[in-house]
């Protein structure tokens, strides 16, 4: 590489932690490959998450964290994506596009590595700036499902309106993901067929598969992942979390109360330890209900996770409660930890999801109301069957981990 510095944009969009946490898989063996690169990421809505994984590369001058917005992030009401928020949110997405980048401070870069931002593809192209795709699904189609989701519901009517207005949104994304360059996608139990073919008809070129996930080499053994994380040596842990999404927000107040009236005997007994993430929206209401219950000492919630991504935990986790997220299931393979999803009727893509890992033998689904009707004994149980969680570990594990290399590769060959 001749000794010349490289500048890499790394472009994680805002919708939840996931695309920050893929960014971060990516940037890490880059910045471990590559010695003479430089990176830095553009995203709001993840800043200081950003700026606490950086950290030590902050500190070197390797990493610049700027809080440049990413146009696009789903606004949710009641486990469904609110159409009328997301526009409000989004806003006037064409005129943003042709605007974009705002609040950037940087702008000179000998690559762009977008994760699910149009907006940053179309710009890498009109600047003749090399482009890399990374991406679990695609925009454009992900919102012509949840138009049809939102109509098929009838939670919340959707006015013609309204109507058009997504309609033309579709389209404007869809013209800006024409414009990405190389593009990988996930494994098809994360980015289901559908939209495989979708992006064959509107990428320039044939996208690649990654081959496999992304991480995986936490490093951690059990023992020194509970010690970091303060859990009991010798007891069972199961992580109930759903992402950073509003989808389980109405589940979240309803289960700790539950978890409260069924009391601790049990988990005590059973030497388990539940670990509940509760985004920061709600650590408040859910710290002040546990508070009224201080016996309940073997229920622990937790906001983001210090200087890491979920995986850091993950050694320490018998098994996940979660919902089909890509990031998520993204991790739990990575890590082979057996994992069950809640179903997420009305949002198709996250059911896309779940029924390709179901047909691969890397999951369970439990119905909601199940869990709302009785969460421990509804949590427990899917502990306890433990033929089958050991089934679906030995079905990750022909899954390969670390394809961030396969990226990488690609960055540093389109930088030569």
């Amino acid at each position: 590489m001749n000794g010349k510095e490289r500048h890499i944009l790394l472009v994680p969009n805002e919708d939840g932690f996931g695309p920050s946490a893929f960014g971060y898989y990516i940037a890490s063996a880059l910045l471990q490959a590559a010695p003479d690169f430089s990176i830095t990421v553009w995203n709001r809505s993840r800043f200081a998450y950003n700026k606490a994984l950086y950290k030590k590369s902050i500190a070197t001058g390797r990493v610049t964290v700027e809080p440049v917005w990413n146009l696009i992030q789903l606004q949710k009401e009641d486990g469904f994506v609110s159409i009328p928020q997301t526009l409000t949110t989004i806003g006037d997405y064409r005129s943003a596009s042709d605007r974009y980048p705002t609040d950037a401070v940087r702008r000179d870069f000998d690559l762009v590595v977008e994760i699910g931002v149009p907006a940053a593809a179309r710009w890498a192209e009109e600047n003749e700036i090399p482009c890399i795709g990374v991406f679990d699904h695609c925009w454009s189609k992900t919102l012509d499902m949840m138009l049809s989701d939102a109509a098929s519901s009838g939670i919340a009517p959707v006015s013609d309106k309204e109507r058009e207005a997504w309609q033309r949104l579709v389209v404007q994304i869809q013209r800006d993901e024409a414009s990405a360059g190389s593009l990988f996608l996930f494994p098809r139990f994360i980015t289901p067929d559908p939209y495989y073919r979708h992006w064959k008809n509107t990428a320039k070129a044939q996208p690649f598969e990654l081959g496999g996930v992304l991480g995986g080499h936490v490093g951690l053994t059990r023992s020194a992942a509970q010690q970091r994380f303060g859990l009991k040596p010798g007891e069972v842990n199961i992580l109930i979390q759903g992402g950073d999404t509003p989808a389980w927000d109405s589940l979240l107040k309803k289960l700790i109360p539950a978890l409260r009236a069924q009391g601790q005997s049990e988990l005590e007994k059973r030497k388990i330890t539940l670990l509940i993430y509760v985004p920061h929206r709600l650590q408040h209401t859910l710290t002040s209900q546990r508070a009224l219950h201080p016996r309940l000492t073997n229920v622990r919630i937790f906001d983001t996770l210090p200087n890491g991504t979920l995986q850091n935990i993950l050694p320490a986790v018998d098994l996940i409660v979660t919902r089909a997220g890509g990031g998520t299931v993204n991790d739990a393979v990575a890590c082979q930890t057996p994992f069950v999803c809640v179903r997420e009727t009305g949002h198709s893509q996250v059911e896309a999801i779940l029924d390709a890992c179901l047909k691969d033998g890397l999951t369970r689904s439990i119905e909601l109301a199940d869990l709302l009707d009785d969460p421990l004994h509804a949590v427990l149980g899917q502990l306890d069957r433990v033929t089958e969680n050991e089934r679906i570990v030995r079905n990750m594990s022909s899954i390969r981990p670390g394809r961030e290399a396969r990226v990488v590769q690609a960055i540093i060959d389109l930088c030569q």
